[in-house]
Parts: structure tokens; sequence; C-alpha cells
């Protein structure tokens, strides 16, 4: 796909932009009132497809955010905790800082079976 500048033919093509998998980890603790805890979806990631410019821009990071939050709190829920650091977490920002580009250098996780145009 061209970009919009010229292509060799004197045609110009515009092409939407380039959409890739953007995917972070909603790992966080969940604590019970006899003081013990546990670790929060260290296995699972949540990925949203986007373009660089949208990235970069982070006009789509709060739903990636949201998402992160909801599948944080979905894998807490069948513990039972007495409470968890998913809200902590999401109004800090603290997935978005561990945010990677899922590409084949990434071990195939869950979010792979996003499909990005």
């Amino acid at each position: 796909a061209c970009l919009p500048v010229s292509c060799g033919d004197d045609a110009t093509e515009v092409s939407e932009p380039l959409t890739q998998r953007v995917c972070s980890r909603p790992t966080s603790w969940g604590h019970w009132e006899n003081g013990s805890m546990h670790i929060i979806a260290p296995d699972r990631q949540v990925c949203l497809c986007m373009s660089e410019a949208e990235y970069l821009s982070g006009e789509r990071l709060d739903e990636l955010n949201a998402m992160l939050l909801e599948d944080c709190e979905l894998d807490a829920e069948p513990y039972e905790f007495d409470w968890t650091e998913c809200q902590q977490y999401h109004d800090a920002g603290y997935w978005l800082d561990m945010v990677t580009w899922a590409t084949e250098w990434v071990m195939f996780p869950p979010g792979a079976s996003v499909v990005c145009d």
C-alpha cells in the first residue's frame, strides 16, 4: 500500500493507517482479610487494535485501560477476595506502562486471536 505520496506512476493513493495489536497484562493482587494474597491474571493478556498514531496520541488508551480493568475483575471473581488492587492499577495507569506491540516475537498470547486489519 502506498502512503499519501507518489507511488511512481504519478498516482497518489491514500491508505488507512496500519493497525496492530497493542497488549498488556491485567496483573494485580487480590487480598483476603486474614492477610494472605494472590496474584490476579498472571497469564492473561488484553489486546486492542490501534495504529501507531492512535497509540502515540493516547486517544484509545482509556479504552484499553477499561478493558484491562474489566479482565482483572473477571479473573479475580472466582477467588472471592475481600479486596483487589485492580481499580488502583487502572487509576494509576500501571498497565498502560506495560504495553507491548504483539508481533511475531511475542509468544502467542491469548490476545493473538485479535486480528487487526
